[in-house]
């Protein structure tokens, strides 16, 4: 039989309803995350992008910075009149990517956009820009000076519109917070795991690490991306900074915690990654260090080491399927594997996404979200199931714990519970933890004479008489146990024993008087057989360190009182049974 094929008979009603709920949930996410990259509030908006024009009153496109013509200083110039409609609290706002700008309003400079250096080069990724506005504005000319970072479309104008900046902010996050909302679960899935990762008993810990470091890093990243970190803080050269730091970690965690779900475990993959990724942070950094590029034209390097890293996964995956049609032991954690494939195909749309539309990176992980949610919801159903198994078997192995500890007939403790509780006892005994205890045996009287004249099914009664008047009583301050076929045992521990014990004792004989008084009445009006009364023989005695007595002396005191109690009850019991 095919792998596939087995694990499709496999595949229960809760499971398959479980992958319909994840492919609906990932078409919602597709179609409102791409509704949301539109989605702009339109409240008191005066969209600013178009109509501008260069120096020779020509109309301008600002889709492509690189097609407009700059002038002898190397810059691009455009200008555009403050229209009508603005309010003295409104602003002209846009989101300005890899570009320096020098900003005037009627020939006054009134902002300048220039982060000069920083660790990755002259490059900065995002900032969002907000120039206030007045009425006395309206008719003036705006005027940009541009000068493209970088010679590709990552240098870029967007989003320009005019209203509050309040309203821009809140307009901009409401568009992108399904995004950003699917980046913070994948964190809070990451900080889960390592949680439980932590208190939990499990041999596998360092391979739930990696994937917790996978979860931190590709969340993270991803809600970078989405730029709210930015629009928030304002603080747009660390984030950059630690958008490409982030980067340079993605590829070797998830490779490692793959390996660890193996089967076969091979340590070239996961040691190969590493030093693919430590060449690829060290060759960027040196290009950087020696201005040769800047991190922004060395990112491919980071591409290649995700491509790498995406055959490896496959070879991975294909080498589990080889291993269990050749041993016939299917892989645990093989329902891992197509959602690893599943997320490295996102990977691959995203990045040829960044170059087809020639670096523009505009939300350029979008399908690695998707992909790394998709992983996560099959890792938490896998850990979910897990978890469902763990307690039906600690459930049963506590239900067996419970039948190897109990009486089946009487639902007391047994010989076997008996013996543990009076380990406990004599460790506390030990220990100081308690001071005295209290044995009390018990022997029912007449059970052979029952079972040769009525069977053993009326025997069964009998004991089970027995028990109840046990349990009845001393089981309500004690532990009651059946040690023999007609043997029980009571403890009491603790203080004020003799009284405890004098209580238990009225009631345990108040029972038998009322059993056996009501059990004769009734079956001699019913007309059935008539049982044996109810007797049970007792026997008492003390445990006590103040007397240096032990447990096993204890227990034979009282069998031998128990004893001279049966030989009286049956003198006593001489004429009765004689009638009846």
């Amino acid at each position: 039989m095919k792998m596939t094929d087995r694990y499709l008979n496999k595949m229960k009603w809760d499971e398959l309803i479980f992958w319909v709920l994840l492919v609906a949930s990932f078409l919602c996410i597709v179609f409102f995350g791409f509704k949301s990259l539109n989605n702009n509030v339109r409240d008191r908006e005066i969209f600013f992008i178009n109509g501008w024009e260069n120096e020779e009153g020509k109309e301008v496109d600002l889709g492509c910075l690189l097609d407009l013509k700059k002038n002898k200083n190397g810059k691009i110039v455009i200008e555009k009149a403050v229209p009508n409609g603005i309010d003295n609290d409104d602003s002209l706002n846009f989101r300005a990517k890899n570009l320096i700008a020098n900003i005037y309003l009627d020939n006054e400079l009134v902002y300048t956009l220039d982060y000069g250096e920083n660790p990755t080069g002259r490059g900065y990724g995002s900032a969002f820009v907000y120039i206030g506005l007045k009425l006395s504005d309206i008719g003036k000319t705006i005027r940009m000076e541009i000068e493209p970072i970088y010679q590709d479309d990552s240098s870029m104008l967007d989003r320009m519109v005019i209203q509050k900046k309040e309203a821009y902010v809140n307009s901009y996050i409401e568009s992108h917070f399904l995004l950003f909302f699917i980046s913070v679960i994948i964190i809070v899935f990451g900080i889960a795991v390592l949680v439980v990762n932590r208190v939990s008993n499990k041999k596998n810990k360092e391979g739930l690490d990696f994937l917790v470091v996978f979860a931190l890093i590709v969340g993270t990243w991803s809600a970078i991306d989405t730029l709210i970190p930015t629009i928030i803080t304002g603080d747009v050269v660390s984030i950059k900074i630690m958008d490409y730091s982030l980067l340079f970690l993605m590829c070797y965690p998830i490779i490692k915690f793959l390996n660890h779900l193996t089967v076969l475990r091979k340590k070239i993959y996961p040691r190969f990654v590493s030093v693919m990724s430590i060449l690829v942070a060290a060759i960027c950094t040196f290009l950087r260090v020696l201005n040769i590029m800047d991190i922004h034209n060395s990112i491919f390097l980071v591409h290649i080491e995700m491509f790498v890293s995406i055959i490896i996964i496959w070879k991975m995956f294909y080498d589990e399927i080889r291993n269990t049609k050749k041993t016939g032991i299917t892989n645990d954690n093989f329902e891992v594997f197509p959602s690893i494939v599943i997320f490295s195909i996102c990977v691959l749309i995203d990045v040829s996404k960044y170059y087809i539309l020639n670096k523009k990176g505009n939300n350029t992980s979008f399908f690695i979200r998707i992909g790394t949610m998709i992983v996560v919801i099959t890792i938490m159903r896998m850990i979910f199931y897990k978890i469902v198994k763990y307690l039906k078997l600690a459930g049963a192995t506590e239900d067996m714990e419970k039948i190897a500890y109990k009486d089946t007939l009487t639902s007391l403790g047994n010989r076997a519970a008996c013996n543990e509780f009076e380990n406990q006892i004599e460790n506390n005994l030990k220990n100081s933890a308690c001071t005295d205890a209290m044995v009390c045996q018990f022997d029912l009287n007449n059970l052979k004479l029952v079972n040769d004249n009525y069977g053993h099914d009326f025997g069964d009664r009998y004991i089970q008489s027995a028990a109840e008047a046990i349990s009845a009583s001393f089981g309500k301050d004690g532990k009651c146990f059946r040690i023999g076929g007609d043997e029980f045992i009571a403890y009491i521990v603790g203080e004020d024993l003799e009284s405890r014990y004098e209580k238990c004792l009225k009631e345990f004989l108040e029972f038998i008087e009322n059993y056996n008084a009501n059990s004769l009445k009734y079956k001699r009006r019913k007309g059935d057989l008539i049982d044996y009364p109810l007797s049970i023989a007792h026997g008492v005695a003390l445990v006590s360190q103040t007397v240096d007595k032990t447990l096993t002396t204890a227990k034979k005191i009282a069998d031998k009182r128990m004893y001279k109690n049966k030989i009286k009850m049956k003198e006593n019991n001489k004429k009765l049974q004689g009638d009846f």
